[in-house]
This record gives structure tokens, C-alpha cells and sequence, in this order.
């Protein structure tokens, strides 16, 4: 009993160094109660902040969507009067203009006939001006006037364009000839080819024939007239006979279109009726109290809007900076807790290596102790023999026990050394291997290890 007594105490005190050495501390350290305090208050405030700033934000965006449909209220309020103007504007413009056409006719009427070169022209143009409007007595008694402009003006355009006309038949002849004479070199100069303009006919006598044939004569008659559209008739005199041709359409026929695209061909009176109304004097344009008592609201309005918003704005700026303040705090809170909780994994590692480093020791210490115990076990059994042979002969060998009371004290004390190196090395070695288990095993599921006097609890 002495023995397992002193194995007891033995593995007491050996389990004891250990813990002390690896340490018992499993659970992470949290906060302090004030640090948690501070925590739920940081986070409180942080909840309101936030909440009032979301609060503001949406007032924010309420509000710009009703300040937008203000503005466009009073655009449109702008943009109507805007309109109403330009249409009093334009419509005074129109009759100033429509006033100075029927001045300038009666001028323009009283010296054309007799300056129709500077103001025939200006004429046809007041002309213009004044058609496009419907009739009234002011209107057509100018264009009335107007009339002996048309005739003058229309007189000496035709006598210019008749003028033209000719010399521009003169020139086809003499351009024909040449065109003749360059393609047949050796007749150039034997009068074989003369063109000759008589009034509005052009007539041209050639000695031979184009080609031998007298199909190719009416061609060439037929190209002429397709370009000389000033004449009234083109011949052509030959070996072949008389060919001739007449354009499609007459030098008056010309004439009489150009003089209608410059609008002096046909009479000017009576006047047609235009499609624009007379123009007429117009009142000014007013702002009625009503549209205008609406606007006054509308703009009231949008500035206090605009306030709201700006004092909204800065509102939620606030609470955007107690939140960031809020934050602040709770993150230094969760960094400080971060760095203990870091020097605990940190010391909990070391504590665990330390633990194992025991454990393994203690386990290969009690691997050895039971060694020992199992050499004295062995010294034991030849001790034994040695006894029962003593009856018989003597056991006893130089150097060793020389009674058989000194060989059975040898063998008590070989017992005892095996009893207790078996105990303290099967001991040690539940020690060891109870150690290396505690430093594998997850911090978090270990709950409680406790040292006894009777051994050692491990509560999960």
C-alpha cells in the first residue's frame, strides 16, 4: 500500500508540472462588461444615425420630385407667354412690312413707266408681296396701280429676249458652217455650205448630200432643230432634195415662259385672292392675374421646396456623420477585441505546443520507468530461481548476497522497484498520452480540467 500510495503522489505531481506548464485556459476572452456597454451604445447610436439619415435622404428625393414638377409648371407658364410674344411680334413685323409694301407701290407706280430699268424690278417684287395675302381694298388698289409696271416691264423683257434671240441664231449658223468646214477640210472656202438666217427660219444650201443617202440629210435637220429651239423652222437644200423641220416649240412660245417665271406675263388685275390672311393690328399681350398669381405661387413654392431640401441635405449630412462617429467606435471596439482574441490564439498555440512537448516527455519518462520495471521484474524472476535452488546447492556467486536472508532482501527490493516503476510508468504514460489529447483537442469544446489529490477531471 506504501508503495501505490508514493505512485499516487508520484503522478500528482508530475500531472501538476505539466498543467502548469500547458496551461488549462481553453475559452476566447470576450469583453468587459463596460467595453459591452459601450459596444450597445455605439451600436445604438449607430442604428439612428443611420435611420435618420435614410429619413432625410427620402425627403431629399420627395422633395426634388416635386420641385421638378414646379419648374416644369412654370416652364410652361414661361414658355406660353414666350410664344404669345413672339406671335405679337411677328404679327407687328408682318404689318409694318405689309404697310410699307402699299406705300412703296404707290411710289414705285408713279415713276416706273418712266424708269422702268431701276424700277421694274422692285415692281414685280412689292407684286409678289402683296399677292399672297387675301383681298382687300388697300391691296388690290395698289397691284392696281401696279399694272402699267407689269406692261412696261413685260414690253422691254420681250424686245431684250427677242434681241437675244436673234443673235443667238446668228451665232448657230456660223457655228453650223464651221462645224461643216472643219469636217470637210478640202471643200473649206468653195461656199459648199451656207447657212443663211431669214427672220425666224434658217435655211442652209449644200452641195452634195451627207453621206450618199437622203435619210442621213433629214437626221442632220432633225439634230439641228433639236439644239436651234430658236427658230421656227430649219431647211435644208441639197443634192437630195429639201429636207426641213420645225421645233417643238416657237421662239414666242420661249418667250412667253420666261416672261411667266418672272410673273409679268399675265395681267396683274383684277388681283387673285391670296392664301394669308390681311394682316391686322394686334393687342399687346397681358399676363391675366389669375396665370399670373399662379406663377407668383408656383415660384414661392419652389424656393421653399428648395429650403427644405437644403436643410434636409445638411440634416442628413448630420446623421452621416454620427454614424461614421458610431462606426468609428464600434470598430475600435471589435480591433481591440481582435487583438486580444489574436494574443490568445496566439498564447493558446503556445500553451498547446508546451502541452504536447509534456505530454510527449511524460509519455516517453513512463515508457522508461515501466523498462526499468520490466529489468527488475526479470531480475526478480532469476532471484526467485536462485531461492529455490538454495535446498539443493549453494546460489550464491562472487561478489553477490552470501546468506539466503541477504538474496530474499534482494528480492523484496527488486519487487518493490518493479511495483513502483510499473505503476509510475503506466501512470506517466496515461499522463502523456491525457496531455497530447488535451493539446489536439479544439479549444472551444474543452470545458473545465481540474487537479485533485485523487487525479485529474477533464469536464467537455
Amino acid at each position: 500500500m506504501r508503495e501505490t500510495r508514493v505512485t499516487e503522489v508520484m503522478l500528482v505531481g508530475v500531472a501538476g508540472v505539466a498543467l502548469a506548464l500547458g496551461g488549462c485556459r481553453r475559452a476566447p476572452p470576450t469583453m468587459t462588461p463596460e467595453e459591452q456597454q459601450e459596444q450597445q451604445r455605439a451600436q445604438e447610436r449607430y442604428e439612428r444615425a443611420s435611420s435618420s439619415e435614410a429619413e432625410h435622404l427620402e425627403h431629399v428625393a420627395r422633395q426634388q420630385a416635386e420641385l421638378q414638377e414646379v419648374e416644369e409648371e412654370i416652364a410652361l407658364l414661361d414658355e406660353q407667354r414666350s410664344d404669345e410674344e413672339e406671335y405679337y411680334a411677328s404679327a407687328t413685323r408682318e404689318l409694318a412690312e405689309y404697310q410699307a409694301l402699299l406705300g412703296e407701290a404707290h411710289e414705285v407706280a408713279s415713276r416706273c413707266t418712266q424708269e422702268i430699268d431701276e424700277q421694274g424690278e422692285r415692281a414685280t417684287e412689292i407684286y409678289v408681296g402683296l399677292a399672297r395675302y387675301r383681298s382687300s381694298p388697300e391691296r388690290d388698289a395698289a397691284i392696281g396701280e401696279l399694272e402699267p409696271c407689269r406692261v412696261a416691264l413685260a414690253r422691254q423683257m420681250r424686245a431684250d429676249m427677242k434681241q437675244a434671240i436673234a443673235e443667238l441664231r446668228k451665232e448657230f449658223a456660223e457655228e453650223i458652217e464651221d462645224a461643216f468646214d472643219e469636217a470637210n477640210r478640202v471643200r473649206r472656202g468653195r461656199q459648199s455650205f451656207r447657212a443663211s438666217v431669214q427672220g425666224s427660219v434658217l435655211s442652209v444650201r449644200m452641195r452634195g448630200n451627207f453621206e450618199g443617202r437622203a435619210r442621213h440629210s433629214q437626221d442632220q435637220v432633225d439634230a439641228w432643230c433639236a439644239r436651234g429651239a430658236t427658230f421656227s423652222r430649219i431647211t435644208l437644200r441639197n443634192a437630195h432634195g429639201t429636207f426641213s423641220c420645225e421645233p417643238e416649240e416657237s421662239p414666242d412660245d420661249i418667250i412667253d415662259e420666261l416672261l411667266a417665271e418672272r410673273g409679268v406675263r399675265d395681267s396683274w388685275v383684277p388681283p387673285v385672292e391670296g392664301r394669308s390672311p390681311t394682316p391686322v393690328e394686334r393687342k399687346a399681350p397681358t399676363t391675366p392675374f389669375d396665370e399670373h398669381s399662379r406663377r407668383s405661387t408656383l415660384v414661392e413654392q419652389g424656393q421653399l421646396q428648395q429650403q427644405s431640401i437644403e436643410e434636409a441635405r445638411a440634416a442628413a449630412e448630420d446623421a452621416a456623420g454620427r454614424k461614421q462617429r458610431a462606426s468609428s467606435e464600434l470598430d475600435a471596439l471589435n480591433r481591440r477585441q481582435a487583438t486580444r482574441t489574436s494574443q490568445w490564439k496566439k498564447t493558446t498555440e503556445t500553451r498547446r505546443r508546451n502541452t504536447l512537448i509534456s505530454g510527449v516527455a511524460i509519455g516517453a519518462t513512463g515508457l522508461v520507468s515501466m523498462g526499468v520495471g520490466g529489468y527488475l521484474f526479470q531480475q526478480r524472476r532469476e532471484t526467485d530461481e536462485r531461492l529455490a535452488s538454495a535446498a539443493t546447492s549453494s546460489p550464491f556467486v562472487p561478489g553477490g548476497p552470501t546468506s539466503v536472508s541477504e538474496l530474499q532482501a534482494q528480492r523484496d527490493r527488486q519487487q518493490r522497484g518493479m511495483i513502483v516503476s510499473l505503476g509510475v510508468g503506466a501512470g506517466l504514460v496515461v499522463v502523456g498520452a491525457l496531455l497530447i489529447g488535451i493539446a489536439s483537442m479544439d479549444p472551444t469544446k474543452a470545458r473545465t480540467l481540474t487537479l485533485r489529490p485523487s487525479g485529474i477531471t477533464l469536464r467537455f
